[in-house]
């Protein structure tokens, strides 16, 4: 298999070789450069746009501070904590059965049949590893 590459190379190196096509410039090049915008000109704009946007976006955050809005999305997020760690203490995992029975009941109207077979079967292993141990717990 090497042996092919290599000689597809070749092939490939021979045909270009003796099919080479030149394209005169006649001073295209030099013409479509000295159209472009100078540079150093774009890259001075772009430093003072993204010194706008920083010295923008202090500000703003500077504005939220003073009008308490940190304060405000810090005590949410203290409150979103608190109430995952309610769940988390208070977790009911036959309700959670439940509701993803639920849900998987309702699968037909938002996934594949393959994809709806995979969480039925789940499903019922975990129905039946919760209903063999509620049976090994009372006996």
């Amino acid at each position: 298999m090497d042996k092919k590459v290599k000689n597809d190379e070749e092939l490939l190196a021979g045909f270009f070789a003796t099919h080479q096509v030149t394209v005169p410039d006649d001073g295209f090049t030099e013409r479509v450069m000295s159209a472009l915008p100078v540079r150093p000109e774009s890259l001075r704009l772009r430093r003072w746009s993204s010194r706008l946007n920083l010295i923008g976006v202090v500000g703003m955050m500077v504005l939220l501070f003073y009008m308490g809005f940190f304060t405000k999305v810090l005590e949410g997020l203290g409150g979103i904590l608190e109430q995952c760690v309610n769940l988390f203490t208070n977790f009911d995992f036959d309700s959670f059965l439940v509701v993803f029975m639920l849900f998987v009941h309702h699968l037909p109207e938002y996934m594949p049949s393959a994809t709806q077979l995979i969480a039925l079967s789940l499903t019922t292993v975990i129905l039946l590893v919760l209903v063999y141990d509620r049976l090994a717990k009372q006996a």
